[in-house]
């Protein structure tokens, strides 16, 4: 009996405790708030330009270090991002799901900050 309680308890401690990645990808949660950053490196690499870059093009040095910032900043290696949105792009569905919350964040946000700068102008 004590053997059948130990095993029931290491199952449950096991199936409980899971690290990021356990599942061989990010959770939707995880890649969610790594792809809303994305979105914004993104843009923002349109605004940081040199004498090389024309204006509205993306700055692929700039893009390189805010994805790898990103990464950091998340915890993530380039590899296992890499291997999460290759699951991802097996699994549509979930991924279509990830997108909405994106999509939905940043418009969001950008309507926020169209509202800020309406009243600054008023």
């Amino acid at each position: 009996m004590r053997i059948v309680s130990v095993l029931v308890f290491a199952i449950l401690l096991m199936t409980s405790c899971k690290e990021k990645g356990s599942e061989g990808h990010l959770s939707a949660k995880e890649m969610e708030d790594i792809l809303v950053d994305i979105h914004y490196a993104e843009v923002y690499s349109t605004m940081v330009n040199d004498s090389l870059h024309r204006i509205k093009n993306k700055n692929k040095d700039s893009l390189a270090i805010f994805y790898a910032n990103i990464l950091k900043h998340h915890d993530v290696t380039p590899e296992f991002f890499q291997q999460s949105m290759t699951w991802y792009e097996n699994h549509p569905g979930e991924l279509e799901d990830i997108y909405a919350y994106v999509l939905l964040k940043v418009t969001t946000a950008e309507g926020t900050l169209q509202e800020g700068k309406s009243k600054k102008n008023d």
